[in-house]
């Protein structure tokens, strides 16, 4: 359960900034991230979970095919809110099953499988 324990630290010091930053630092443009803000690296990343839990459920991690959510990046409640759910879908129980991850290149249309199991991605 390596990866979960981790993916859990990692959702909480996520949790811990949003809660220390009010809005205005939260949405602004910084120079550093090449003028992106702080919610829209929170926002790639909680879809990159999001993806990847949803993926387990259906067998197959697309992580290009992540639903991208404007809510999370600037609403910082509902990020939270989402921080939550994601961590109790991360430690729920999981059986081991077959899953695919399509893997991305740098040629769009060359996208290959790899199969996997869910046991070695949680363990």
């Amino acid at each position: 359960m390596i990866l979960v324990e981790e993916s859990i630290l990692i959702l909480n010091s996520i949790e811990s900034l949003i809660e220390q930053l009010n809005e205005e630092e939260y949405l602004r443009p910084l120079e550093v991230l090449s003028q992106n803000s702080l919610s829209q690296h929170i926002r790639h990343i909680l879809e990159f979970y999001h993806e990847y839990i949803l993926g387990l459920q259906r067998g197959e991690i697309d992580f290009d095919l992540r639903n991208r959510s404007r809510r999370l990046e600037e609403d910082r409640v509902f990020s939270s809110e989402f921080i939550s759910i994601l961590k109790k879908e991360l430690v729920s129980d999981k059986e081991n099953c077959s899953i695919v991850i399509r893997v991305s290149s740098h040629e769009k249309e060359i996208r290959p499988l790899l199969e996997s199991s869910t046991i070695l991605h949680l363990r």
